[in-house]
Order: C-alpha cells, then structure tokens, then sequence
C-alpha cells in the first residue's frame, strides 16, 4: 500500500504546482470501554470524499495546535475532549499534521463534515477505508 507521503508526493508532482506547507491537528481518542474513534467524510468532502479520518482540521492564526484539536472535535462531533497529550507531528509535502492522543465519553452527534462514526479497537483499523497512512499512524499510537 502507498504511504500517505508518496500519495501526496505523487500528487502534488503530477499537478506541477508549488504548495504552502499549512498546519493541521487531529485528535486519536479513546472511550471509556477502550475503543478509538473515526469519522466517515462525505461523498462531497473536497478532500477523500468517503474516507475514514480523525476529528480535526486547519490550526487558525494565534491558535495552539492542541487548542485546534480540541476545537475541531467539539465542531466535527460535539464531544469535548479530555486529557490531550502530544503524541506526534508528522510533515507532508503540503501540510503539517501535530497528532494528539486523549479520551472521550458520550456519543458523537456529527455535523456536515462527516456521514458516519466508528468505534474500533486495533484489530478493526484496517476493516475500514481509511486516509493514506493513517492505520500506520493510529496503530503507532494505541
């Protein structure tokens, strides 16, 4: 399987284009009963429509990226997080990812970005179509 880095190497070769590197947070959380959750974009998502991913998103001006995390999840799901610990940051060709790890209860009430959630624990990650790389990622980190 091609690594999310190739992906986006390959990518950004074939459209001949010079991209800004932008910075991103993701959050991996864990529920009470040890399960992780992903978030299922949309058939229109304008980036891997239909993929599984992470709650998080785009770091705003004179935001902290573990701010960015907790407030991408608290939009994506309605969930706040706790106990978020920097886990890795991880550099892309056309962005930066700072990945947190934290904990989670209650059940996620999705908004627009996302069709469908999923509760898994390790043996499940690659039963599900997820985003380039990121079964490597999770399983680095649970």
């Amino acid at each position: 399987m091609k690594s999310f880095r190739q992906f986006l190497l390959e990518t950004q070769a074939s459209q001949d284009v010079s991209r800004e590197v932008h910075p991103s947070a993701a959050a991996l959380l864990k529920n009470p009963e040890g399960k992780y959750l992903i978030l299922q974009r949309g058939s229109t998502a304008p980036w891997m429509p239909n993929k599984w991913g992470l709650p998080g998103g785009g770091i705003e001006d004179k935001e902290t990226p573990e701010h960015a995390a907790y407030r991408e999840t608290q939009e994506e799901t309605q969930i706040s997080p706790s106990n978020l610990k920097f886990a890795e940051k991880i550099n892309y060709p056309d962005y930066t990812l700072h990945l947190f790890t934290g904990l989670f209860d209650g059940e996620p009430k999705l908004n627009f970005e996302h069709i469908a959630f999923a509760l898994i624990n390790k043996e499940e990650i690659d039963k599900y179509d997820l985003v380039p790389d990121l079964a490597n990622i999770i399983k680095r980190h649970i």
